[in-house]
């Protein structure tokens, strides 16, 4: 059974969430590390509403740096079967054409190694 936490926005703590931000934008694009963290993403319009934009990951990489994830949907749906602490591998496999035009659709490839 694979537990996971997620911290609220007002529970995490800042001070790790580094502005790296994993977008890659070549099939083939790559990042391994740890995950230190899953929270919301959340952002201020112009309004002043906050708003989520769903989960994101904080990764550390070989190096030591935190890259924080981009709420794409197709690695939101990983987000359940990944916990704190789990090594993980991302790779951008495809990109789908957005039928309504702007920026295409990113599918990933994600590999999990729980420790077990």
């Amino acid at each position: 059974m694979i537990k996971m936490v997620i911290k609220p926005l007002d529970k995490r703590n800042e001070d790790r969430i580094m502005r790296n931000r994993w977008n890659p934008e070549e099939i083939g694009e790559t990042l391994e590390g740890t995950v230190l963290d899953i929270y919301d993403s959340i952002y201020q319009d112009d309004d002043g509403n906050k708003k989520n934009q769903g989960k994101v990951m904080l990764i550390e990489d070989a190096d030591g740096e935190a890259w924080e994830t981009k709420p794409h949907v197709d690695l939101r749906e990983y987000i359940p079967q990944i916990q704190i602490g789990n090594y993980i591998v991302l790779e951008l496999i495809e990109l789908q054409e957005n039928p309504n035009g702007g920026y295409p659709k990113k599918i990933y490839s994600v590999g999990i190694d729980d420790g077990e």
